[in-house]
């Protein structure tokens, strides 16, 4: 990607490096990525994590938490899955928190997102967005928005797990 602003020339090279070229020679300066900060390990989180994820195919691909998302279970989930996760949750203060845990750690936007909405389950998800949907959101859910979370699962495969 090439971009220009400022009177300079800004290149994104493909493994990730960033290149600024001005009118002025300069001596290059390298910026290093801080370390990333580790997520703490949860022996309760991974034994749940462990019981939903059944089969090998449901592994893979994109899971779908709505709502009561613990850090633990997200990090589980990462830990132990090549999940790409979209986590939905309604509490904006709890969002903010998730995200900023998830950068620090240097999984989100890579693996995981967080999104504010207000209710959850009315999140709109593609259908068969999904091969790993959590729902943990604190409502007592209608049939009808059940079925609407559920069709973000894929229709022939896929782990769906709900508490009630």
């Amino acid at each position: 990607t090439v971009l220009a602003a400022d009177d300079r020339l800004f290149v994104v090279t493909l493994d990730g490096r960033l290149h600024c070229f001005g009118i002025e020679q300069t001596e290059a300066r390298h910026h290093p990525i801080p370390p990333r900060a580790k997520l703490p390990a949860n022996p309760t989180a991974a034994a749940r994590v462990k019981s939903w994820i059944r089969s090998p195919e449901n592994a893979q691909g994109h899971g779908l938490i709505l709502g009561g998302a613990e850090p633990g279970v997200i990090h589980e989930l990462l830990r132990q899955t090549e999940l790409r996760l979209t986590v939905v949750e309604a509490n904006a203060a709890k969002a903010a928190s998730l995200r900023e845990l998830l950068t620090a750690s240097g999984y989100y936007g890579e693996r995981v997102t967080v999104h504010h909405h207000a209710d959850p389950l009315t999140f709109s998800a593609p259908a068969h967005f999904s091969r790993f949907f959590h729902d943990h959101a604190g409502s007592s859910p209608s049939t009808f928005r059940q079925v609407a979370a559920f069709r973000s699962s894929g229709p022939y495969s896929g782990d769906f797990e709900t508490p009630r």
